[in-house]
């Protein structure tokens, strides 16, 4: 039977409950949280991090019974007790309108909310004082009773992360780092803590006021525990496979048929199975390039909407990071243009770049300090993959074909932006409309062919015709 295909952000009780696709981490899982101890993961958006924490939440909280027909279950590889569940997805409380004041309040009233679901009591939590009754909270629990699982915990600071005035950006951190300071005063009432989110913004020394936290997202050992292996796409989207491969054929015999021709050779499960791996490529994130898995936002995608292109269409891109790159390319930096250049590189899927494992763990810097990190943006994002790592050096490439796509269609934003005034009598115009008729055809071609020297020389073309209209470039 064909098994319904739900959103990455579903939450796991939701999955088994209505019988759909559950693609099976249950021995990671169990790996997991045999552990004692304050952990953090990072994963660029669509690789199941919500999914992961609810599975953890429905664990912890009622045990095995949602378990029972996966391996969990029948393995009886859970031996533990149940555990009180606190779990805040602070994506909530970040959004970039609330002013630092309307942000203590979100915060203060997204913890009210679920310790009033957790204690049953109206007075929990009052938002003038929060952190002396989070203290009494924690205080009046037994020890290792806690279990606390945190999604979007990097939301509230990369919503502002590139505001020039940095104000909002420390009142939020401040928050935060007084959230993690009562969670270390009552450490001995944590039996685990999982900390989620895309980038790593904090720096280590602060996020380490939380007693021992240990930081999974580079490690082997955890590298699939998010994503879809291709050994799992074979084995657990089997019957999607077929169905794929049906429509697709279905649409090629009749436009065929349209036409007056043959179609071309049906597909095979395999040969789906084949363009996907093609198309999507695997992504890397631990310090060993050992564990490949593919984003299942986009697997997802494109099993709702099988194409004999194997491209998933609408893949989603944070606009706040679309911006983010935008900003970059338009610098008036005098490095921007030797930035622009060497970024183009990736557009091509063979192009290599050598970063260390260092840069690549470092928390992120704002965009005007001088030791921001690009290539480590790019792949918390996604958008670069660990192809090879040895003795602390990383090889980096682009992650898909999908995610190639997106990054030209964000260099190509940087050098034609939406603000163009239109043109007068014969003047070079700058408006985007003339630049999407002339150049988008043969951009899409040499993104289609993969031709990096023609994407390059585009791109100087466009460079012309923006400096022939009186704009002065960057790149």
């Amino acid at each position: 039977m064909l098994k319904e295909l739900l959103p990455t952000t579903s939450h796991f009780a939701t999955l088994i409950d209505e019988g759909s696709l559950y693609v099976d981490k249950i021995e990671l899982i169990a790996k997991l949280t045999a552990r004692q101890g304050q952990f953090l993961l990072t994963r660029p958006h669509g690789f199941g991090k919500t999914l992961l924490l609810t599975a953890l939440s429905e664990l912890f909280a009622h045990g095995t019974k949602r378990f029972a027909g996966l391996k969990l279950g029948k393995e009886h590889l859970w031996q533990d007790k149940t555990y009180t569940v606190l779990q805040l997805n602070l994506n909530e409380a970040a959004s970039l309108s609330c002013c630092s004041t309307a942000f203590v309040h979100n915060f203060a009233d997204l913890i009210n909310t679920e310790l009033k679901a957790l204690t049953g009591r109206e007075d929990a939590l009052r938002p003038g004082s929060w952190q002396e009754d989070l203290h009494k909270f924690l205080h009046s629990i037994k020890p290792r009773s806690l279990v606390l699982l945190i999604d979007d915990f990097d939301r509230p600071l990369s919503a502002v992360f590139d505001l020039e005035d940095s104000a909002e950006f420390k009142a939020r951190r401040a928050v935060l780092l007084q959230f993690l300071t009562v969670l270390n005063c009552h450490a001995d009432k944590l039996r685990f803590v999982l900390i989620a989110g895309t980038l790593q913004i904090l720096k280590h020394s602060e996020l380490h006021s939380l007693n021992k936290l240990t930081d999974l997202s580079f490690s082997p050992g955890y590298g699939a525990i998010a994503g879809i292996t291709a050994g799992e796409l074979e084995q657990c989207f089997k019957e999607h496979l077929k169905q794929a491969a049906a429509e697709i054929n279905a649409k090629a015999q009749a436009k065929a048929q349209a036409r007056g021709q043959t179609a071309a050779q049906s597909l095979s499960a395999a040969d789906v199975l084949a363009g996907l791996k093609r198309s999507l490529s695997a992504s890397s994130f631990d310090n060993k390039g050992a564990a490949q898995v593919l984003n299942p936002a986009a697997v997802i995608k494109f099993f709702r909407s099988p194409s004999g292109l194997f491209m998933p269409r609408g893949v989603r891109t944070d606009p706040a990071f679309a911006a983010r790159m935008v900003r970059i390319f338009k610098s008036s930096d005098p490095a921007a243009n030797s930035r622009l250049r060497s970024y183009l590189g990736f557009l091509d899927r063979t192009y290599t770049a050598r970063r260390t494992l260092q840069e690549l763990t470092a928390p992120l810097r704002a965009l005007n300090d001088p030791d921001f990190s690009l290539p480590a943006l790019l792949c918390q994002e996604g958008f670069l993959t660990i192809r090879q790592a040895k003795g602390g050096e990383t090889a980096l490439g682009i992650a898909s074909l999908e995610r190639q796509t997106a990054l030209g269609k964000i260099l190509l934003t940087a050098l034609a932006d939406d603000d163009f005034s239109p043109a007068r009598g014969d003047r070079m115009t700058l408006n985007p409309l003339y630049y999407k008729a002339r150049f988008a055809p043969a951009l899409a071609q040499a993104f289609k062919s993969r031709d990096t020297d023609k994407i390059k020389a585009l791109f100087e073309q466009i460079k012309a015709c923006l400096t022939a209209a009186g704009l002065k470039t960057a790149c």
